[in-house]
């Protein structure tokens, strides 16, 4: 049932889910069908403005997207963005890595892989997501998913929702605030942008905001419950990581794998194989080929370059091109970034919102091993192109240089809007914020969904991980809510 206003809402429900996005709609209809759920929606069903600008903040440190711009902050919430690539996790994004001071999820890779099949239905994509031995020696070929119309994933769960006997949804209903006794979350306050406000008691309550969102405001509920357990933990909104998106360089190729159907999605991925990684002491990268096509302006500025970067090879393709057995186009890495501690998510005391919370500063910027990791990996790819006689990549001036590109006309294009970190999953609470089952330390009701609890990010796209997370939780939720 859909809420019009806060009135309507009941005294008490088994569950409530604070935010509608990809996790709060998947767990909901996973619990749906024992208990009664509330779910409690920041915004409407169209974007607005007064519900952006509670994601105001600022960013310290590199170049970012604006917070009211890389989020969004009404039903369906960032999937209203989404581009849609999906791949899932590769069994070393869960390892430990002693070398890099890298730490394990808490879980095994297999823990989420039990989920695939359900999250590919939910998708509606083929489950199939092969890495294979590629004739370079230090790339695999990865195939990655994309899902049909994502910016639409939200509309089913609608109907979905009004039908439903067990589920309400509140719109235009925001936390501002919780009670936390000993453990346990005992009731939390919400309010309209009418300033009308509500109690919610429920038994047990998670926080599906969104990976910046999840961490501002377990830091509101910390600083107002000072004699709870969870104002000793200091490790929420630390370990904040994306993944940086780079045009490292433009390339030309007769491999037939890079022609692509879809104007907007690469057809050819290159990911840098785990041995050379470990070998070299580097986090992952995985490299986008973007072609196009021979009469565009892309692919003529490009034959221009190279026929002065390599003259003598680009005379070599001259027949092939006649018979459109050569493809050109632009060059794009995603990196994995280090969880550093110092890049992390603050509140500002001096910049609140319109219900009196405190607005977020972000602190990101990317580190030594970052800019490692791109350079040498970009630097590996283009010599392997000439060694193998694959083609050529004409590398970014600044990376050739050993320097990273500054901004987006440079060929810094920032991130993937892939906030992750912040309440990072963990064995201990010494070393993050919630534990396997996504139960936030030091308490006994509270949870956080999302990809804020990734411990590392890889270099796949998040949004099927968080699904299957998801799963996970409602699965877990469900045999300990008999």
């Amino acid at each position: 049932m859909i809420l019009d206003n806060l009135e309507k809402i009941k005294s008490s429900y088994d569950i409530c889910i604070i935010g509608a996005g990809a996790s709060g709609l998947v767990i909901s209809e996973k619990l749906s069908k024992k208990h009664k759920i509330l779910i409690i929606e920041g915004g409407s069903f169209d974007i607005s403005e007064k519900s952006q600008e509670i994601y105001a903040g600022k960013v310290i440190g590199d170049n970012y997207f604006d917070l009211t711009t890389t989020r969004l902050r009404y039903f369906g919430g960032s999937t209203n963005h989404w581009g849609g690539w999906v791949r899932n996790f590769d069994n070393e994004d869960f390892e430990k890595n002693e070398k890099l001071n890298l730490t394990n999820w808490p879980i095994k890779k297999k823990s989420l892989d039990f989920y695939l099949d359900e999250t590919c239905k939910i998708l509606n994509i083929k489950n199939y997501f092969k890495t294979s031995n590629f004739e370079m020696p230090s790339f695999n070929k990865v195939v990655y998913q994309r899902v049909t119309e994502p910016h639409l994933f939200s509309k089913p769960y609608i109907n979905k929702i009004k039908n439903s006997k067990n589920i309400d949804l509140c719109l235009n209903s925001n936390l501002i605030n919780a009670e936390i006794k000993d453990q346990l979350v005992t009731k939390i306050l919400i309010s309209d942008f009418k300033n009308y406000k509500k109690e919610i008691n429920s038994k047990k309550y998670i926080l599906c905001t969104g990976g910046l969102e999840n961490s501002r405001i377990l830091l509101w509920l910390k600083k107002n419950n000072p004699n709870s357990q969870i104002f000793s933990n200091n490790n929420i909104g630390k370990y904040f990581f994306e993944h940086p998106h780079l045009h490292v360089g433009d390339f030309i190729t007769k491999l037939k794998d890079v022609k692509r159907k879809d104007s907007d999605f690469p057809a050819f991925f290159l990911q840098f194989k785990s041995d050379q990684k470990k070998n070299l002491n580097i986090l992952g990268s995985t490299f986008r080929f973007y072609h196009y096509p021979g009469s565009s302006n892309i692919s003529k500025k490009i034959i221009a370059e190279l026929s002065c970067l390599a003259p003598r090879y680009l005379e070599s393709l001259y027949n092939s091109f006649d018979k459109k057995l050569v493809c050109t186009g632009q060059l794009f890495l995603v990196s994995e970034q280090y969880p550093d501690f110092s890049n992390r998510i603050e509140l500002d005391p001096n910049d609140l919102d319109l219900f009196g919370v405190p607005k977020l500063n972000l602190f990101w910027k990317k580190g030594s091993l970052d800019k490692k990791t791109i350079i040498t990996s970009s630097k590996i790819l283009a010599k392997e192109f000439v060694d193998l006689n694959l083609g050529r990549i004409s590398l970014n001036n600044k990376i050739h240089n050993g320097e990273l590109p500054e901004d987006e006309k440079d060929g810094n294009f920032i991130g993937g809007n892939h906030h992750m970190g912040g309440t990072r999953m963990s064995k201990d609470s010494k070393s993050g914020v919630v534990d396997e089952n996504l139960k936030v330390w030091g308490t006994n009701n509270l949870y956080v969904c999302g990809s804020s609890v990734f411990p590392r990010g890889g270099t796949c796209n998040p949004t099927l991980s968080i699904i299957q997370l998801s799963l996970r939780l409602g699965d877990h939720l469900n045999k300990i809510l008999l």
